[in-house]
């Protein structure tokens, strides 16, 4: 469980997109994490990005590659 700021890290070279996928009840729904303008964050390069957890108590995270045909995408959460 996360609560509070954290960073999601996506490195490599890779040809694929990895969307971030959010879970209040253990995994059993989840839900794509959104950009500030209402569509689902997609990774499709390297990339940082500062997340905002407002939920009671912690969410679960998860990264989710979709579409991978080559390469290393190497995903990390930091607090």
């Amino acid at each position: 469980l996360i609560s509070g700021s954290f960073v999601a890290r996506v490195a490599g070279v890779f040809v694929g997109s990895i969307i971030i996928e959010q879970s209040d009840d253990g995994g059993a729904t989840v839900i794509p994490l959104t950009d500030g303008q209402g569509g689902t964050k997609v990774f499709a390069s390297p990339e940082r990005i500062v997340v905002d957890e407002i939920a009671d108590g912690g969410c679960s995270y998860r990264f989710r590659a979709t579409g991978m045909t080559s390469g290393v995408a190497l995903c990390r959460f930091e607090k």
